[in-house]
């Protein structure tokens, strides 16, 4: 049980730390080359803190366990 428990928080501290790089990444190319992604795709700009971190948890998650359970749709096989 102690495993489950200690997969889990690793799982979920690494979703967080990658989801604060991406945000990172993302801040980089809207403001320095101007090029709109996922910040003002999902209006996270203007969010509380709180909405941030459950988006950017959200979103890593689904993209370290699937290939986004939906959210988006493959162009091509």
């Amino acid at each position: 049980m102690m495993q489950v428990i200690q997969l889990i928080l690793i799982f979920t501290f690494m979703s967080l730390l990658t989801g604060m790089l991406w945000w990172k990444y993302c801040d980089i190319l809207e403001t320095d080359f101007g090029i709109e992604g996922f910040i003002t795709e999902n209006n996270l700009r203007e969010a509380k803190f709180k909405e941030r971190v459950i988006s950017l948890v959200y979103y890593m998650f689904t993209t370290l366990s699937t290939v986004g359970l939906g959210d988006f749709t493959p162009t091509n096989s």
